[in-house]
């Protein structure tokens, strides 16, 4: 139920990009680097304690390792609800949840936000709309 341009992030590179913020070959670049230090990752996990089952006897994931980065990268770059990502993927929100534990110290460093206009206090409407029709003038260069 995945969305097929992010299983075949070839095959819409545009929306690929505009979803993850990356293209499909930095996709495949950061799939490459990252799965052996998630598998390291996940061995140094599970060996902290004394386990009753061995490692690997577990359930299996049910979506690939790429896949699961895809939505992560979706859901740090277009910043939907787990709930409504969750919905479009297929994804449970508990899985959503856990992979983003996980995978997070994998992933690139989100940008950072733009800082706020910092704009004195308003006193009246008059200042208001004068501010909103400065806004809306063009540039001249």
């Amino acid at each position: 139920m995945i969305p097929a341009v992010l299983r075949r992030p070839h095959a819409a590179p545009e929306q690929f990009q505009a979803l993850t913020g990356l293209s499909p070959a930095e996709f495949g670049v950061l799939v490459r680097r990252s799965l052996p230090l998630y598998r390291l990752s996940e061995a140094a996990r599970l060996g902290q304690r004394p386990r009753r089952r061995a490692v690997g006897a577990g359930r299996k994931f049910e979506h690939p390792f790429a896949e699961r980065l895809a939505v992560q990268l979706v859901l740090r770059h277009a910043r939907p609800t787990q709930k409504l990502l969750a919905r479009i993927t297929g994804f449970t929100e508990s899985t959503l949840s856990r992979d983003a534990r996980r995978l997070a110290p994998l992933l690139p460093a989100p940008p950072a936000p733009n800082p706020p206009l910092a704009l004195p206090p308003l006193r009246s409407v008059r200042e208001l709309l004068g501010l909103l029709l400065l806004c809306a003038l063009p540039e001249v260069s």
